[in-house]
């Protein structure tokens, strides 16, 4: 008989307890998920990030190996470890389907009671949209205009003016952002996209490589929209 990888989390009112995944290093994208289970406690963990993503099917689910043991995971958060997963050092995950005994309601109800304190808490929080595909890759190429415009905007003090209200609020935003992703298919293939005078000034990632077969730079620039967004309320 299997055993569960879930022991009974502490019952510690004033310093709630949660559980993170140490997911372990692989130089081989083929080989299997293998990651760790252990107890944190929300006032003095170690850091971590969070992962948000959508669960998909529930009935397409791959093995993943937690401390030894098998998991079905659903496809979507399989391929997200997978993704997230480093060649040579290890990274301290909550991610929810794992985390929480998703057998034991009681624990559910109270670890979803905590979940806005575990998110705030993060280090960082990755957003997981997917794997490639349908050309997705145009829409990390338009979020890369995106930034460096509104960075350019937010440096020359145009943010609040009447060309920056009509893209985000004006009657014709979504001809504009059909015109903007037209404008990307055409330059997709261009291995240098135009930037503002001053791209040096923008500082951003071009480096970051946890994920061996993607480009990560869009994604860290799509951080940086959602960062900006914050603009408009």
């Amino acid at each position: 008989m299997t055993r569960s990888i879930y022991s009974p989390l502490g019952a510690d009112s004033d310093n709630a307890s949660f559980r993170l995944i140490t997911l372990h290093p692989s130089e081989d994208p083929s080989a299997p998920v293998q990651c760790t289970l252990k107890e944190h406690y929300l006032a003095n963990s170690n850091e971590y990030e969070a992962l948000s993503y959508c669960w998909g099917e529930q009935a397409d689910r791959l093995a993943i190996f937690c401390d030894g043991q098998p998991l079905k995971a659903t496809r979507n958060l399989e391929a997200a470890l997978r993704c997230l997963r480093r060649a040579s050092q290890c990274r301290l995950l909550w991610v929810d389907a794992v985390c929480i005994n998703q057998d034991d309601t009681p624990e559910k109800e109270s670890q979803v009671s905590i979940m806005r304190e575990i998110y705030r808490k993060a280090s960082n929080v990755i957003v997981w949209l997917g794997e490639e595909g349908d050309n997705s890759n145009i829409v990390f190429s338009l979020c890369e205009r995106m930034v460096t415009y509104r960075l350019g905007l937010l440096k020359k003090g145009g943010i609040g003016s009447a060309e920056h209200a009509a893209m985000l609020w004006g009657p014709d935003r979504q001809q504009m952002l059909q015109k903007r992703l037209k404008d990307v298919r055409s330059d997709n293939s261009k291995t240098n996209m135009e930037t503002c005078e001053d791209e040096e000034d923008l500082n951003l990632d071009k480096t970051g490589k946890d994920c061996p077969w993607r480009d990560t730079k869009s994604h860290s620039q799509l951080e940086q929209v959602s960062a900006l967004n914050l603009t408009r309320k």
